[in-house]
């Protein structure tokens, strides 16, 4: 599962769908228990089939969290890996780079020039993986901004905007199986397999689950709902396209999530 801990970040990278800021939102630490609760129950088919208890923790800019050695923690007791999502800009202070990497968290770190404020050097290291260059984005946030200026920049800059929702394999997975939990096994297992399938649900700062990768997807529930419950919330999606890319799906595609 995808859990976003925080709409805070301090760089103000430019290229953010998620719209975070200095003044946004962090997750309280009942909620982020909560969504690991949640996560074991909506991956348990999941890990039965021999998926890996791999736990995405984001944001924003989630090691900018005031309780994120402890969300780290606690992710790593209830028997999960986490896998930190981050600008990296932590690894320019020897202190707190020491206090991150002894959580022994696996991270990605994205730090493309063309978008962040700083460059942060990349380190071999057995913990870290680089993302130096942004190929895709999905046009939301900052990414779409009303006048489509925004998207446009990133266009001219070699960034394309994703073909399908991220929410797709999800929605039609979960109507072709009538069980979100079915649903979530197929993705992660195709994940262990080399293929997409991490970031579709997540959990937002507040609690709610959406369908896809950003906070702007569409909600299909809380962390505090059974699975039968958003199972059936999915089910019952009609057209979303907020983000605009069920306009690139075939009728096929369309069809195969009711619109």
């Amino acid at each position: 599962m995808l859990i976003k801990i925080t709409n805070y970040c301090s760089m103000g990278c430019n290229h953010c769908m998620e719209n975070s800021t200095v003044q946004g939102m962090h997750m309280e630490r009942s909620v982020f228990s909560e969504s690991l609760e949640f996560t074991a129950r909506a991956e348990h088919l999941a890990y039965k089939m021999g998926a890996p208890r791999l736990v995405l923790l984001s944001g924003g800019e989630c090691t900018e969290h005031p309780d994120f050695l402890w969300f780290v923690e606690q992710t790593k007791i209830a028997g999960f890996v986490p896998l930190v999502i981050t600008n990296g800009n932590w690894l320019k202070d020897e202190k707190r780079k020491l206090e991150i990497m002894s959580t022994d968290s696996m991270f990605q770190v994205t730090n493309d020039t063309r978008f962040y404020p700083e460059k942060i050097e990349e380190i071999r290291h057995k913990q870290i993986s680089f993302v130096g260059s942004l190929s895709h984005l999905l046009p939301l946030g900052r990414a779409r901004g009303k006048d489509g200026k925004i998207r446009l920049a990133l266009q001219d800059s070699g960034i394309n905007s994703k073909l399908s929702p991220t929410s797709f394999n999800l929605r039609s997975l979960t109507k072709s199986m009538f069980s979100f939990e079915k649903a979530i096994a197929t993705l992660r297992i195709r994940a262990a397999s080399g293929l997409s399938g991490h970031c579709s649900p997540s959990i937002r700062e507040d609690g709610i689950v959406v369908a896809g990768e950003t906070r702007f997807c569409y909600e299909i529930g809380s962390i505090k709902d059974d699975l039968e419950t958003i199972t059936q919330k999915i089910i019952s999606m009609k057209s979303c396209n907020r983000c605009g890319l069920e306009d690139n799906l075939s009728a096929m595609h369309r069809n195969a999530i009711s619109i």
